[in-house]
Parts: C-alpha cells; sequence; structure tokens
C-alpha cells in the first residue's frame, strides 16, 4: 500500500485502526496511572521516559489489534487482505497520540499529590 498521510495521520491503515478499533481503549497505563507517577519529574516527563513509555504503548496496541484478529478465521482470504492492510498501521504513531493525553494526566495527578 503506498503511504500517504490521512486526517493527521501516518497513513489511512494508521487513521482508521485507531477509529475503529483503538478509539476509547483504555491501555494498562491508563488505568494504572498512578504506577507511572515517578516518570514526572519537576512537572514534565523526560523525552528518554517519553521514548520508553510510547514505545511500550505501540507494542501494547499492535497486541491488542492483533488479539482482536486472532478472534477471526486464520485461514480465509479476507483475513490475509485484513493482515496486509494491518502491515501498513503505525502503531508508534496511535501511541505517541495517546502518550500526549496520557502525559498531560500524569502530570495533572503528580502536581496535584505535591500540593
Amino acid at each position: 500500500m503506498e503511504n500517504k498521510t490521512y486526517n493527521g495521520w501516518t497513513n489511512y491503515a494508521t487513521w482508521r485502526v485507531n477509529l475503529e478499533l483503538l478509539d476509547g481503549v483504555e491501555t494498562s497505563i491508563e488505568s494504572n496511572l498512578e504506577e507511572y507517577l515517578h516518570l514526572v519529574e519537576d512537572g514534565t516527563i523526560s523525552d528518554e521516559n517519553k521514548i520508553d513509555v510510547v514505545h511500550d504503548l505501540s507494542q501494547e496496541l499492535k497486541s491488542l489489534v492483533e488479539e482482536t484478529m486472532d478472534s477471526y478465521d486464520t485461514d480465509s482470504i479476507v483475513r490475509s487482505y485484513a493482515d496486509v492492510f494491518l502491515s501498513d498501521v503505525d502503531y508508534y504513531d496511535i501511541a505517541e497520540t495517546k502518550f500526549l493525553s496520557i502525559s498531560s494526566k500524569l502530570i495533572e495527578l503528580a502536581l496535584e499529590q505535591t500540593n
């Protein structure tokens, strides 16, 4: 598939998977924010920590999509087309966007606890 940006995302596949499969899905970080408060120092999250968290998030999101797909017939031609489509998804792009939301919640929570 040709990669072209789509609605601000890396490509159409990334936009579509985020919209239809991952929108509203709570990640392990979002469900356990308190466990990640150590990432916040002086009201910010370092670039190094951001890279680590975004990488972990991207792997988690990819696993969630793969688990969803595994519930469908793995030997059908439709599934093979879906797998090709999913190979174009930029999970890192989705994870970066989720991280923006998560990081603001983390920073807010950390600041509340220091006051």
